[in-house]
């Protein structure tokens, strides 16, 4: 706990456990002194230490982000947590972070994120079957968070909410149009707007709703310019973006972007 509290010390909500710190160092300090010989294993501390540390942190790092409190993807988190003294504990933390990060954005991305999600997955799985070291397997998990993060960059560079970027992505995945970034933007926001209007609720489950929004996709699409017939690939791709973001209308699965505050400290753990 003493390690944990290590990593947010100014924080408001970890200081509340201050006087469960000193308790149980106290406590400590008695038995030392009664039992100086009962000393454990060097191993079964190491695994006692990284059992403890590994629920603690979590717990609390999960909470801090639940409340904005920490954004993963920022370079000096990815480097304190590359910092931390127990291999297993850093990889545990950044693949779960990670891995919850990607999820919130498949739900309304699956094209732009899927990726992201089967690489974590193939790095956490050789790791798993000791292909790769605990050095390398963090080596990726970096680059994954920072290519999020890179990614993340170039959507916010397009001008573009997260609606119709999904809509951009569908629209520029995988094919080639005669038609500039700015038309694909507009058309990506035409989107929006006319699948929102025949939007109902629990539509996925009702075959004749979504023949209807498949319909205003294809006359929109035809309407700026690209054939669907030429293109049924890309009414395909709109549909299944159309069906991650508006699965539960009128809830939109919209993932708001956590900011770094400066209210922590991701120490070293010493």
């Amino acid at each position: 706990m003493k390690k944990a509290f290590s990593l947010f010390p100014t924080n408001p909500e970890l200081f509340k456990l201050r006087d469960d710190l000193i308790f149980f160092e106290a406590i400590k300090n008695r038995l030392d002194i009664l039992f100086p010989t009962a000393m454990p294993s060097l191993e079964a501390e190491s695994a006692i230490k990284e059992l403890v540390s590994k629920t603690v942190i979590l717990e609390d790092i999960t909470r801090l982000l639940e409340k904005g409190k920490v954004d993963i993807l920022n370079e000096e988190f990815l480097e304190r947590v590359g910092e931390l003294e127990l291999p297993n504990l850093r990889i545990d933390i950044l693949r779960k972070l990670l891995a919850e990060k990607i999820m919130t954005r498949i739900r309304c991305n699956p094209i732009r994120f899927s990726s992201f999600k089967e690489r974590l997955e193939k790095t956490v799985k050789a790791y798993h079957a000791h292909a790769i070291s605990s050095a390398q397997v963090m080596k990726e998990l970096i680059k994954i968070a920072k290519e999020i993060k890179e990614s993340e960059d170039q959507w916010k560079a397009l001008g573009l909410t997260e609606e119709e970027l999904a809509f951009y992505d569908a629209l520029t995945h995988g094919e080639e149009y005669v038609m500039s970034d700015e038309q694909l933007r507009k058309l990506a926001k035409r989107l929006v707007n006319s699948i929102r209007k025949n939007l109902s609720i629990d539509w996925t489950r009702h075959e004749s709703v979504k023949a209807k929004v498949r319909a205003h996709v294809k006359r929109t699409l035809r309407i700026h310019g690209m054939s669907p017939i030429k293109h049924p690939n890309t009414v395909e791709l709109v549909m299944k973006q159309a069906e991650a973001l508006y699965k539960e209308w009128p809830t939109i699965q919209i993932s708001f972007p956590m900011e770094l505050t400066t209210d922590f400290d991701i120490s070293p753990l010493k």
